[in-house]
């Protein structure tokens, strides 16, 4: 009977459960065919407001040092990953598979990953680095694991704490992974060993097992144990006693490709590796490379300070070496150059002094130059020749010697910039409305037709060859590219005039273009036809001036139509990076409020270790990325470092420096709320510009500010301008300056300035309702459906709840901003669960693999 009975609930149970399935894969359909695409969300309780804020519940992160041929992946679940094998991590008494989704890094910024929790009163806290052996490179790091576990018990108890090696966990790691059914494991003393390899060695007294609750007693065979590729093999099970307020500690150490056990010299490096000391070294040499004799800001706010250089590492950590070539890539999903992108790389290497890393990978761009003159990106075009970088590499050349003043540099480039120019001059004098070439949809726009991009990047570069040849006595150059430029820019602003007279902005693409099939097989209209550099109107081209309409409008459309949870999108996905083009306009035209909340909002967006994603990310939805598009990407770094550099010292006028008379250098444009309380300060230090290297200061007090300058300046800007910030009202200004005057919200004063005094109050009503107007930003964002291959905008007017409306006055900044996006995602979540009734759950890969194998029918 009491088998029947539950034989009966078995059925009943499993009746329900597919009929709640099919329930859910019905209501998806549903939604699906209106133009839903995605309907999950994930429970709020995975943050832990206690630790470090981290946007994506699969978020990847790296260690190491420069020039790894391949990156050391630290997965969401707390994994070593290394496409050579995995070490991971289980605790508990059931064996819990470690979910620690929120890491950080040391001091916030230095590549060492830790993260912790607790279970049944243990505390579980780990570390880990990678960092080349003595007389050793990068090519085969050592990675370092500490583990250390405390008793906050008020008696004595076990811990449970098990380490294992397997090929994969399978679960967003990028990359194929290593695995053969023949191989063969063993345990040799505290050395884990596959096929004659060693992949880990541990450190205590554990309990020993080749594969899951079966005791090691000698080598096995992955096939007469059933191992498959993400089956965990030569477990270390460790159960220690401890008292109340006891601690322990392990140590693991895994090179990043396994060993050959005959390299007696290496192994004994390995065994005698010590963990304190390599900890040490791999800490001062982080220091010694972003901070000593570099660049460094002084931020009052962490988060934000921690994003400037925490942003340059996952940059050197994008770094590669192989078959002797050094180079930039765009990070753990894009392992190649790509020139559309190495000319933000450059610009951030070089303003904070790390010039080595672009001279480094100069000779992989020089070697994309064809015969003619044209840069061609091969990593992106898929195989068709197009100059569709042309303009951005001819800047970045030119930008590596306005900052760096390599003479030695300049002697090998200038004849490759200037084949460059004739190939883009001759290209754009053949084109009938004289701009750059059509261009294929290839990536980015995705468009058939006169890329706004291309043009905008264009003018740039001709106008810093013009400056470059200037500067180095090239009369010839100078006079002919100048009457072409002009040519040029009529050309260009005549199309910019007639587009917008007919889009109403200025679009993807200048006059007529196809989108959609007819651009490209395959596409429908709403995978084509996107933002993206098409902004970039007042920074950095200066093709139109910052109160320009069309400037306006163009920002205007975009923010309407294309943000999502504070940042742009791409199609339906949340591109968080490319929000970094509007910020540039906004910077330029004084508009500083959003410029603010859009840098909070992209920080919102960042892994706890700082890790930028690009797309592949639904908004409002699971926080998931796509496991082949994982963090962190390189090209997100460079692009909020250049930011983080602008809204503190930034180069602007004269044409983009055509008229080097009239080009000025801005200092502090961009100043928080948050930051500006007394004693508190803001700091420049050596940093690099167009005009030479400078330091500065911005201290506040409870009436004003106190700004010192120091430069040492090789070129004099035409004038030094400072931004009134937007939430005080100035009511005296005072200098050294020889010249100085307010026009609007700018101060202007002549280059031989090294003090100013600001007196201000702030304005009472700036802090009134920010969090109110927020949330509303939030909730008064468009929502995209597909419909047919088509785009369905529909508008939504922002509104308050009740609870909301007496929220008190609170100056803005990232706490803020997070607190009000938690709030509108919990707000989402519980409307969601009321119509559909569930929420995604984050698994960690399993101890023992789903699939079906040998080891599950074994006895014990």
């Amino acid at each position: 009977m009491i088998k029947r009975k539950l034989v009966k609930e078995i059925f009943l149970i499993t009746i329900i459960t597919l009929i709640s399935i099919a329930s859910k894969a019905q209501k998806k359909k549903a939604l699906s065919e209106n133009g839903i695409t995605q309907t999950h969300m994930v429970n709020s309780d995975i943050d832990d407001c206690a630790k470090p804020w981290c946007y994506l519940q699969n978020s990847t992160t790296v260690i190491g040092v420069p020039y790894m041929p391949d990156a050391v992946q630290i997965t969401y679940d707390g994994a070593i990953y290394t496409n050579n094998a995995e070490l991971c991590f289980f605790y508990g008494k059931h064996l819990q598979p470690v979910l620690q989704r929120q890491k950080w890094w040391y001091k916030g910024w230095i590549p060492i990953v830790e993260y912790n929790w607790e279970s049944q009163k243990t505390k579980y806290e780990v570390e880990m680095f990678g960092f080349p052996l003595a007389g050793e490179d990068a090519q085969n790091t050592l990675q370092f694991v500490k583990v250390r576990i405390t008793n906050e018990n008020t008696i004595s108890s076990k811990a449970q704490f098990t380490v294992a090696a397997r090929s994969t966990g399978e679960n967003n790691r990028l990359g194929k992974s290593i695995f053969s059914p023949q191989w063969i494991y063993a345990i040799d003393g505290h050395k884990a060993i596959r096929n004659g390899k060693l992949i880990y060695t541990f450190s205590g007294n554990g309990r020993l097992e080749s594969v899951v609750n079966h005791t090691y007693s000698g080598a096995f065979s992955a096939s007469n144990w059933g191992v498959k590729e993400n089956t965990a093999v030569c477990l270390v099970n460790y159960a220690p006693l401890l008292r109340p307020g006891e601690s322990t500690q392990y140590i693991f150490k895994m090179p990043r490709v396994p060993v050959d056990t005959s390299n007696k010299l290496l192994l004994h490096k390995i065994e005698h590796a010590d963990y304190t000391a390599y900890k040490k070294k791999t800490i001062q040499y982080w220091e010694d490379l972003i901070l000593k004799n570099k660049a460094t800001f002084e931020i009052p706010e962490k988060r934000v300070n921690d994003a400037v250089k925490a942003s340059l590492v996952q940059m050197v950590l994008a770094t590669r070496e192989r078959e002797g070539k050094r180079f930039m890539t765009d990070g753990l999903p894009y392992p190649n150059l790509f020139l559309t992108s190495f000319i933000q790389h450059e610009e951030a290497f070089d303003f904070f002094g790390l010039k080595q890393f672009t001279d480094q990978s100069m000779p992989e761009v020089y070697a994309k130059q064809d015969k003619d003159g044209l840069f061609y990106d091969g990593a992106l075009l898929h195989g068709k020749i197009l100059g569709v970088a042309q303009g951005q590499t001819i800047q970045m050349l030119c930008k590596h010697y306005f900052l760096t003043r390599d003479k030695q540099y300049i002697d090998t480039v200038y004849p490759k910039i200037k084949a460059a120019v004739v190939w883009l001059k001759n290209a754009i004098l053949s084109d009938k409305y004289h701009l750059m070439p059509p261009a294929w949809p290839y990536d980015n726009e995705m468009i058939l037709g006169h890329y706004t991009s291309n043009n905008l990047w264009a003018i740039l570069g001709v106008r810093s060859a013009i400056r470059l040849a200037r500067d180095l006595g090239k009369s010839q150059d100078v006079e002919q590219w100048t009457q072409f430029e002009i040519f040029y820019r009529a050309s260009l602003l005549k199309a910019v005039n007639e587009t917008f007279k007919e889009k109403g902005y200025l679009t993807p693409g200048l006059y007529d273009y196809k989108m959609g099939e007819s651009a490209r097989e395959g596409f429908s209209n709403w995978q084509t036809n996107q933002e993206w550099e098409n902004m970039l109107l007042v920074s950095p081209s200066e093709l139109l001036s910052p109160n320009n309409p069309i400037v306006d409008a163009t920002l205007k459309h975009i923010r309407r139509d294309r943000y999502r949870e504070g940042i742009m999108t791409y199609r339906i996905f949340l591109h968080q990076y490319i929000t970094i083009n509007m910020m540039d306009q906004e910077l330029a035209k004084g508009d500083s409020k959003n410029a603010l909340i859009d840098l909070y909002n992209v920080i919102l967006h960042l892994g706890s270790c700082y890790e930028g994603f690009e797309n592949q990310v639904y908004p409002w939805a699971d926080r998931k990325v796509a496991a082949d598009c994982p963090t962190p990407h390189a090209w997100a770094s460079s692009k909020l470092v250049c930011f983080l550099r602008d809204m503190l010292v930034r180069e602007y006028g004269g044409d983009a420096g055509l008229d080097e008379n009239k080009r000025n250098l801005y200092l502090f444009s961009l100043i928080s709320p948050d930051w500006c309380k007394d004693g508190q300060q803001v700091v420049i230090r050596d940093a690099r510009t167009e005009m030479g290297i400078l330091s500065a200061s911005m201290r506040f007090t409870g009436s004003g500010s106190t700004i010192k300058i120091d430069p040492i300046f090789h070129s004099l800007p035409h004038r030094i301008v400072i931004t009134i910030p937007y939430f005080v009202h100035l009511t005296r200004f005072e200098s050294d300056a020889s010249k100085m005057e307010r026009i609007g919200n700018l101060l202007y004063f002549s280059p031989d300035v090294h003090t100013i005094n600001l007196t201000w109050y702030k304005d009472k009503n700036a802090n009134q309702g920010t969090f109110i107007d927020i949330l509303k930003r939030y909730r008064s964002e468009s929502t995209l459906r597909i419909v047919n291959g088509q785009e369905v905008i529909q508008y939504h007017e922002p509104y308050v709840l009740p609870e909301e409306k007496n929220y008190p006055p609170v100056p803005l900044s990232f706490d803020l901003v997070k607190k009000a996006f938690v709030r509108e995602y919990s707000n989402r979540l519980k409307s969601f669960v009321e119509r559909d009734g569930y929420v995604d759950s984050m698994p960690a890969p399993p101890l023992i693999p789903n699939k079906p194998n040998k080891l599950h029918s074994l006895p014990k």
